[in-house]
């Protein structure tokens, strides 16, 4: 997944490209949001001869006539050598720089290659999540069962360097890229420890990990916590079997964590939101360019349960795009509670045309935004919680949030017998 222009993401995400906010790839005929899915709709077929079709709103003859000239001075006049391909891929690029649309894009045939990998819901890396605090990269948490645990990285841990290459100085995806890698390749790691004298060396092999987008627990006191790190396709299932199991052993309240979760597919969101919120109540607003407004409601929990137990939502800056709008539909048409920090601010959908351009690169446009049920827009702002609780320090153990958010949930359990 690429998520350009953010700082939490998951260094186990796909190795070749860097990533920051959420994009989907690539079913033929799909559409990728960042941070959301929907469907492009028809491509261009291809015509008799292998020829396309000329898209509507395509160059006239006199500005094609422009562009062969300028290629064809630079041809022959340029003192630099001359790639072909890497000459219209740059026209195109340079097109889309001229939107001022802070998420378009261009990828070539291999990044396009690349990108489709990120798609899958298995990554190669280390297995853990980092983000950047006063310049340094943090981890906050390791996953069950990775290369990161078995070689004993804790969250709280620093990252320094990486065989031998030093992490300070650099932006986060810089940093993250480095310490991705295939399957099966060496990650020297040099961590600093709180409580340690000096930084802690680990070795790791990289290898392919399964993608934990949902997890769930219930504590003593009937608390349930639902972890959902991003939307991907079956998010929303899993979501259910685990909301199951809590309800199952006895739960009281709920909390659903969706910290640093950078969003995902956007069906999956609707349908993860829609086992909390009743049906007919709005999940979300979709509005195009010419103000045209597309209202998404709920169909209702498909078990037919009536859920009454309390539910807290934690957010945090790195819960962004998809995750902002489970928060906020459930929130607005679910009465959950926000705990947190605010939200990224992440209020507009792009999708990727991935079959248009005809040579497998692809592109990835702005067609519209998102806003909230009560028709409120997160772009640039995101969304406040109800009760704010600082992010995630260097030490994360224990975790301040996660308490706030188990005494508030508490605290609405006994409201709710009170009544």
């Amino acid at each position: 997944m690429l998520y350009r222009g953010r700082t939490v993401l998951a260094i186990t995400v796909a190795t070749a490209l860097l990533a920051s906010a959420a994009t989907l790839t690539a079913l033929s005929l799909a559409g990728k949001a960042d941070g959301l899915l929907r469907d492009a709709g028809s491509t261009a077929s291809g015509a008799a001869g292998g020829s396309k079709p000329a898209a509507a709103g395509g160059l006239g003859a006199d500005e094609l006539d422009k562009l062969n000239r300028a290629a064809g001075l630079i041809a022959n006049e340029s003192y630099y050598s001359i790639d072909r391909d890497e000459l219209i891929d740059g026209a195109i690029a340079g097109m889309l720089g001229s939107l001022g649309d802070p998420y378009a894009e261009y990828y070539s045939k291999e990044e396009a290659e690349q990108l489709a990998d990120s798609a899958d819901t298995a990554f190669t890396g280390i297995g853990a999540r980092a983000e950047m605090l006063d310049g340094e990269l943090v981890v906050v948490r390791v996953l069950a069962g990775t290369p990161a645990e078995r070689a004993g990285l804790k969250a709280g841990d620093t990252l320094l360097s990486v065989n031998g290459d030093s992490l300070k100085g650099l932006a986060f995806d810089e940093a993250a890229s480095r310490i991705r890698g295939p399957k099966g390749t060496k990650a020297k790691l040099q961590v600093k420890r709180a409580n340690a004298a000096e930084p802690i060396e680990l070795e790791l092999i990289r290898d392919r990990i399964a993608a934990e987008t949902v997890s769930s627990e219930l504590d003593a006191e009937g608390v349930g916590i639902l972890r959902i790190t991003k939307f991907a396709f079956g998010t929303s299932e899993l979501a259910a079997a685990e909301l199951g199991k809590l309800e199952s052993g006895g739960m009281k309240a709920l909390i659903i964590d969706l910290r640093d979760n950078p969003g995902g597919v956007l069906g999956s969101a609707e349908s993860t939101a829609e086992l909390f919120v009743p049906s007919g109540r709005m999940i979300v607003i979709e509005e195009d360019s010419q103000g045209h407004r597309k209202t998404i409601t709920s169909a209702g929990n498909p078990t037919g349960k009536t859920r009454t137990y309390p539910i807290v939502v934690l957010i945090n800056g790195g819960s962004a795009s998809s995750a902002e709008i489970v928060a906020g539909a459930l929130k607005q048409s679910a009465g959950a509670t926000l705990v947190g920090s605010r939200t990224y601010g992440k209020g507009t959908v792009q999708i990727s045309f991935e079959n248009e351009l005809g040579d497998g690169s692809l592109m990835k446009l702005t067609v519209m935004k998102w806003l909230l049920p009560d028709g409120s827009w997160v772009e640039g702002g995101g969304i406040a919680p109800d009760i704010s609780v600082p992010g995630l320090p260097q030490q994360p153990e224990p975790d301040p949030q996660l308490q706030a958010a188990r005494e508030t949930a508490l605290g609405l359990v006994g409201e709710s017998r009170a009544e």
